[in-house]
């Protein structure tokens, strides 16, 4: 009876899973070929792989992104944990690969299957009949243990990474993949990809690897969200602990030929400078210590390390590595290497070569992506605290602030609907800052009675809510306060109205003076960016004022903006009794733009230019408050270098996605500059001090007028 009890426990209990390193030790065997042929895999062989998989044991993340040099082993990290979950875990697994024919041949038969072969108790689950048991190109191969794997094609058609599911995705050199849009009416392949493990839930597994490629690279953005961490060393000499890299490496450019620079060349501690011998550096490579985004190590009195500080919140596991960490090479050879690349005759190509294949870095492209606000910096900045101020913690949509300073309004227009963000300026204890009190969409009645009737109706109406204007918070004795100004893009490219699209928004404004002749002020604006050369369509900033008799002229109106007034239309203007000349303005909407997401991101609250979003206090609220953040996010933020400009920071939307919420609100800002409220402003290159005058009259808005007053 004891027997049968202890066995029947033994049964309940079930096989305790091992973990991904423990797998590896015990049953990964070396396949037939290179030096260590033939052996059980341990961790001093490469020392990085222990530390990758370790750092994978340890903590809970179920989506792993890595990369690191070539010819180092990457490759067998993935084998690893794809074999650990077939055989250990008995779970099916989809393998991604670039070209399925080609590329899953050569992954079954030069990768996994001499892994499987080389382990006794890998192999016995070898299918005996089927896919992978004999020649060919495999494309669903299943085990005898019941686990099955399946390759992927991460290029062609979507049907070719649709129609079943797995409880892990693997997908190797990732960066290879079709994007979306190419041959895909989904979304890009590696989300395809990833939407196969949906069906497990929060028990799916996801990994991705490849060498690095371009800032823009699909390994690079996801190591760039992940936890990143780095295989830091403790340096024999200071006790330091640091991460190596190309710029630790010396004597290279010193050398006089390629045995010269296998000689001089050194690895130095960028604490103390001291160099490193080759034993220095493979004893160090024997104790690597992961380091995550936004953590610090240091080596305890115990002489262990310690790693302190909060990882940033991220769903995902990154780490990389570089050709320090590759213990098949020694330190002569990098040397060599880099030698090689330094004085090739196609340095530039072999210079890219070394960034990518050993120092796992993207490559510099001339057009590359700036780092971004994400939606989760702009839903952060809904609803502030200041201090002791709490106020801000509670005020609703629909509220003005106290200590307002002045309030404007920007609308994209549409052919069916005007996307409206209205912000308020206010005090706080240390600057100037302002949010958003009012946003969403105004109907367009174009379909019923037409764009030129439908046009002016809607923004007389959006007008008239302007107008009403807003409560302050917590002063039930203020009266309301209206939109001091309020800026309408006259840029719309419908094909209704023609070649002059501006026209329809200054007959709307016309028609405001004859209507509303109490009303603040309106504003056309038209966007131009500065990707195109000076003269080539793109933002020019004019080379200087006008006097305010020439009915032509220029007024500034902040940095990187200025007014323009129309003779065009100005007869119909003081035909419908105005004193005030028709006028539009002109500004760079990249630099614009950039206002906005440095008044996000890089401002702190309190300071002058810093923004808010909004107190989302309903779930129609907060869905408004995710859309609004994703259109402002839309476009991409690059760096490039355009022709008589130099580098420049412009806004490209790749996706197509709407971002009808991020220009209303930069024209909102714009507003807020032309009526001289505190927006943040940044120094662009080219400007000068005959471009930048230190003082202006202010522009006001007279009541009485539709439209803007030019009166200095």
């Amino acid at each position: 009876m004891r027997r049968i009890t202890r066995r029947f426990a033994a049964t309940a209990r079930g096989r305790r899973l091992r973990s991904r390193l423990e797998f590896a030790e015990r049953c990964i065997v070396l396949p037939n070929e290179g030096p260590l042929k033939n052996q059980n895999w341990r961790p001093h062989f490469q020392p990085y792989t222990a530390a990758v998989l370790s750092l994978m044991d340890r903590l809970a993340y179920r989506k792993y992104r890595f990369t690191g040099c070539v010819q180092s082993g990457k490759s067998f990290v993935g084998v690893i944990c794809v074999l650990w979950h077939l055989f250990e875990r008995g779970e099916n697994v989809g393998y991604a690969v670039p070209d399925l024919d080609q590329s899953a041949r050569d992954k079954w038969h030069q990768e996994f299957l001499p892994v499987i072969l080389a382990s006794p108790e890998l192999r016995k689950h070898l299918p005996e009949s089927g896919e992978g048991s004999q020649g060919g190109t495999p494309s669903l191969i299943k085990f005898k243990n019941g686990a099955s794997l399946r390759f992927i094609s991460g290029t062609g058609k979507d049907h070719h990474r649709s129609n079943f599911t797995v409880d892990v995705v693997f997908k190797t050199e990732v960066d290879r993949y079709d994007t979306a849009g190419d041959v895909s009416r989904e979304t890009s392949p590696p989300e395809q990809i990833e939407n196969r493990i949906e069906a497990a839930g929060d028990s799916g597994f996801s990994y991705e690897e490849c060498t690095v490629t371009e800032e823009s690279g699909r390994i690079w953005t996801e190591l760039v969200a992940s936890t990143n961490h780095r295989l830091c060393v403790e340096c024999v000499h200071c006790g330091a602990v640091v991460c190596p890299g190309r710029e630790d490496l010396h004597g290279v450019e010193d050398a006089s030929d390629v045995d010269d620079a296998g000689t001089r060349g050194e690895f130095r501690c960028s604490a103390c400078q001291k160099p490193w011998t080759e034993g220095d550096r493979v004893k160090m490579l024997q104790n690597l210590i992961p380091v995550g985004e936004g953590q610090t190590a240091t080596i305890g009195g115990d002489g262990a390390a310690l790693v302190e500080g909060e990882l940033k919140p991220t769903d995902r596991l990154g780490v990389s590595w570089n050709e320090f960490h590759n213990a098949f090479h020694t330190t002569s050879k990098i040397a060599r290497d880099e030698f090689n690349a330094l004085f090739s005759l196609q340095s530039e190509e072999m210079d890219l070569k070394r960034r990518q294949h050993a120092w796992t870095l993207p490559s510099e492209p001339e057009t590359f992506a700036v780092t971004a606000i994400t939606v989760r910096d702009i839903l952060e900045r809904g609803s502030p605290k200041v201090g002791a101020e709490d106020w801000r913690h509670a005020i609703r949509l629909g509220y003005a602030p106290p200590d307002l300073l002045g309030i404007t309004a920007g609308v994209d227009v549409g052919k069916r609907w005007l996307h409206f963000v209205v912000r308020a300026f206010y005090k706080t204890l240390a600057g100037v800052n302002h949010r958003i009190i009012d946003l969403g969409e105004w109907p367009v009645r174009t379909d019923e009675i037409g764009i030129k009737r439908a046009m002016p109706e809607a923004i007389e109406k959006l007008s008239d809510r302007f107008n009403h204007g807003y409560a302050v918070w917590g002063d039930t004795k203020a009266p309301r306060q209206p939109v001091k100004l309020r800026g309408i893009d006259g840029g719309w490219q419908g094909s209704e109205i023609g070649k002059r699209q501006e026209d329809l928004v200054w007959l709307a404004l016309l028609g405001l003076v004859h209507r509303d002749p109490g009303g603040e002020g309106w504003l056309m604006t038209l966007g131009r960016g500065q990707s195109e050369p000076v003269g080539r369509g793109g933002y020019s900033q004019p080379k200087k004022k006008s006097p305010p008799s020439d009915p032509n002229g220029v007024i500034w109106i902040g940095e990187q903006a200025h007014i323009r007034k129309s003779e065009k239309h100005n007869a119909k203007f003081r035909a419908a009794g105005s004193t005030n000349p028709a006028c539009y303005a002109l500004f760079n909407t990249d630099h614009h733009k950039e206002v906005l997401r440095t008044g996000y991101g890089d401002t702190p609250i309190g300071e002058d230019g810093a923004a808010c979003s909004f107190n989302a206090s309903t779930k129609d609220e907060r869905r408004l408050q995710r859309e609004y953040g994703k259109q402002v996010i839309a476009e991409t933020r690059r760096s490039k270098p355009v022709k008589g400009r130099g580098r420049v920071v412009v806004f490209e939307n790749d996706s197509d996605r709407p971002n009808h919420y991020g220009d209303a609100d930069v024209i909102a800002l714009l507003m807020g500059g032309v009526l001289e409220l505190p927006v943040n402003v940044l120094p662009r290159d080219g400007d000068s001090p005959t471009t930048q005058p230190a003082q202006r009259t202010p522009i006001r808005t007279p009541s009485g007028q539709a439209f803007l007053a030019t009166q200095r």
